[in-house]
């Protein structure tokens, strides 16, 4: 049987607990307001290459997608952090020499420029947000004109199971008498706050059914020294695993054969001697 003095001390550790876990529950909204996640995650030397640029329209001439045009015949981006991140105390921002290779392959422009990530002001936008981002904060927070926040988190085996932030976007416009419609998926790195890729389409419809005007664009990232690009997506390690798995049954299967045909031939020839 517990003493009065164990029976007090129970208690006593009880009502403790109970206190705590209210003041856990009170405090969990200040806390999460005071604990900012965001962070810098590029350095200096740092370096974000991006290519296999895919953009199309049809009819093939129809009139340029707006918010495609900034992609339009190019073949490279490259990005290099030039100077220390948050240069100027009280804004983070990230400093870079862009380089822009397009698709003639003759034509390249070096540019210097910048992006405030608190606001998305500046020549990175979208290539660069702040890193350790999580569902439902935005990807610039004092930002007026882009309000747009993570959808998803997820480790993503395409890029080699890396912390990823996904932002899967819709929207849907009248221009005239077409109706557009527009669908937009890009993911970040959420260690660096890099872009890792961008896909993108849009569909203007006549009539709200007959399609006259469909266009898009895609582009990953193809080069950094921060991480190895992985490319070990289950779909495209499948038929690796499948001729393993048959390799290892098949072992199974002699093994197990020789262990059962041999071992009555060693009994059998024990007993005749």
């Amino acid at each position: 049987m517990m003493t009065r003095n164990m029976q007090k001390i129970i208690r006593y550790l009880i009502s403790t607990i109970l206190i705590l876990q209210i003041l856990a529950m009170a405090l969990s909204p200040i806390l999460k307001v005071a604990a900012q996640p965001y962070y810098i995650g590029v350095e200096v030397g740092d370096y974000f290459t991006y290519g296999n640029f895919r953009q199309y329209i049809t009819p093939a001439n129809a009139p340029p997608i707006s918010e495609w045009q900034m992609f339009a015949n190019m073949s490279i981006v490259n990005f290099t952090i030039t100077e220390n991140p948050n240069p100027t105390p009280g804004i983070d921002e990230i400093i870079f020499r862009q380089r822009l290779v397009f698709s003639n392959g003759t034509s390249t422009r070096m540019l210097d420029g910048g992006i405030d990530l608190a606001a998305g002001v500046g020549e990175g936008y979208l290539f660069f947000v702040y890193a350790g981002l999580e569902k439902g904060d935005r990807i610039y927070p004092q930002s007026k004109n882009y309000t747009y926040t993570i959808n998803e988190t997820r480790k993503d085996p395409y890029w080699g199971g890396r912390d990823t932030c996904l932002l899967n976007q819709t929207a849907i416009w009248w221009k005239q008498t077409i109706l557009f419609y527009s669908s937009t998926i890009v993911e970040w790195d959420k260690v660096t706050g890099v872009i890792l890729r961008l896909q993108g389409s849009t569909a203007g419809y006549g009539g709200q059914t007959t399609i006259v005007i469909e266009g898009g664009t895609r582009f990953e990232l193809i080069a950094t020294n921060r991480f190895p690009i992985g490319r070990s997506s289950l779909g495209e390690m499948l038929p690796l695993y499948i001729i393993v798995a048959a390799v290892l049954v098949i072992a199974l299967i002699v093994v197990i054969v020789r262990a059962t045909t041999s071992a009555p031939k060693k009994k059998w020839k024990k007993l005749k001697e």
